[in-house]
């Protein structure tokens, strides 16, 4: 049968549609073609998809989506729109619920199963090894499935403990990233490595949803997670691609984010420990509880260090000594505390908004005015020095996304091309939508190629130490 040439997949989303073909079946049957987009005639030659397999690529549920094997025949852009479809968030329903099932058939953390969890040797043993039975993993792929096509995730903390609000699940949810990364490498090792592309953007999927969730830690945990999928994805690249996934269509999947990063704003709103703390507070005074109300700000005042809150106000001349007992002088005092944290809180999220040199002034002035007057937000005081190391995380979290879609941009136009972009400029003269920002320093990232392998590297603020991605490109 006459071979039609296989047009640029990128050339085809840039003119507003996809043509996703299946490959012929061992029945002998034509190959089938689906034409899904803004105008996009069927090609004459393409026989009609069954109806079932048009269910399922073009509007199968989760369930169905799961049980697609992406490995068996699909051309490229089917397997994309596929993956994509699977991440689609339709359902108005919670994705926790489904997250905390899964949690709960986890296997255990078997001296197997850890032996290979980020291994340098992981997929030989993997290939080479029975893992079947520590990896059937259906009932979770299920939930997870489910989960990602939830239009929100909420753990449903109860914070009225405030600060010391324990998060059980943050534990469960790391080993539920690294077991998907190992169940992702296992199907790359045995050959399945379309699979494995879908279960590395899972991770990043599950990572953004557990980042979302209450308090600092959350969004912490939730940016280490995604952390160790671009890890996982990178050291898997070569594999993916010697196994003939397309570059194009791994960057056009990076690219595409169901769920958004964390940002300093999101994230600070998405924190109310602090704040639940003093409002506790303020509802034990309320109740004549002058024990639980003291008792619920030193609990928050010892998180960050030792010492006395009650002799900090009286030495700071927050508070007398007559007004330690005094529920209408207290009462005055936790609430300036709240609205001093909120004010600055509020000023740091705008600050992490500006251009570097304005932020980094912004912060000097932000630190003098808290130390100005000693009697006026003591307990922000106590947090204020680790308030800006959080921002930089988050900021540090983006350059890295930054870093991998430049990188990526760079294997694609290596696919297109045969070579890689010699340096930044010629990316962006193929690529003008690249953005290789770093935003925690207001430059760029550094890109260098030699000898078939491409690297993305950065100073890391602070440290004396150079920071880098690179990927060589596999050879036959």
């Amino acid at each position: 049968m006459k071979q039609t040439p296989r047009r640029d997949a990128g050339a085809r989303r840039r003119r507003g549609w996809i043509t996703p073909r299946l490959a012929p079946k061992r029945s002998g049957g034509l190959a089938l073609i689906i034409a899904i987009g803004i105008g996009a005639p069927l090609p004459a030659r393409a026989a009609p998809l069954p109806p079932s397999d048009l269910q399922i690529i073009t509007s199968g549920d989760a369930g169905d989506l799961a049980r697609i094997d992406l490995d068996a025949g699909l051309e490229p852009e089917a397997a994309e729109l596929a993956i994509r479809r699977g991440r689609e968030r339709l359902r108005a329903d919670n994705a926790a619920v489904h997250y905390l099932q899964a949690m709960l058939l986890l296997p255990e953390r078997s001296e197997k199963l850890l032996s290979v969890n980020g291994t340098a040797d992981r997929f030989q043993r993997l290939a080479g090894e029975d893992f079947a039975s520590g990896l059937r993993s259906t009932e979770v792929d299920t939930l997870l499935r489910a989960a990602l096509q939830c239009q929100g995730c909420d753990f449903q903390v109860n914070t009225a403990g405030g600060a010391a609000t324990p998060l059980p699940h943050l534990r469960e949810a790391t080993w539920l990233v690294e077991f998907m990364g190992i169940c992702a490498d296992y199907d790359l090792a045995r050959g399945k490595p379309w699979s494995a592309l879908r279960r590395y953007g899972d991770m990043r999927a599950v990572s953004r949803d557990i980042a979302g969730g209450v308090g600092f830690v959350s969004t912490l945990t939730g940016m280490k997670l995604e952390a160790l999928q671009q890890e996982r994805l990178l050291q898997a690249l070569p594999r993916l691609l010697k196994a003939g996934v397309p570059a194009g269509t791994i960057e056009a999947l990076s690219a595409h984010e169901e769920r958004q990063a964390p940002t300093v704003r999101s994230a600070f709103a998405a924190d109310s420990l602090f704040e639940d703390s003093l409002r506790r507070a303020l509802r034990r005074l309320d109740d004549g509880r002058l024990d639980l109300f003291w008792a619920q700000l030193d609990e928050l005042y010892g998180l960050r260090g030792t010492g006395s809150l009650r002799e900090t106000a009286v030495l700071h001349q927050a508070l007398r000594e007559e007004e330690l007992d005094d529920p209408q002088a207290l009462a005055s005092f936790a609430a300036g505390e709240l609205r001093a944290y909120v004010r600055h809180v509020d000023r740091l999220v705008l600050l992490a908004e500006k251009p570097v040199a304005e932020r980094r002034e912004g912060l000097r002035t932000l630190h003098e005015e808290l130390v100005a007057d000693l009697s006026q937000g003591i307990l922000t005081r106590r947090f204020a020095p680790v308030l800006p190391s959080f921002v930089r995380e988050i900021e540090k979290n983006k350059r890295k996304i930054c870093a991998l879609h430049v990188l990526l941009a760079a294997c694609a136009e290596r696919e297109r091309a045969g070579v890689f972009p010699g340096d930044l400029a010629a990316l962006r003269a193929a690529r003008p939508e690249v953005c290789a920002k770093d935003h925690l320093n207001g430059g760029e990232l550094e890109y260098s190629v030699r000898k078939g392998s491409i690297t993305i590297a950065w100073d890391d603020e602070g440290q004396d130490v150079k920071r880098e991605m690179t990927m060589t490109w596999p050879t036959e």
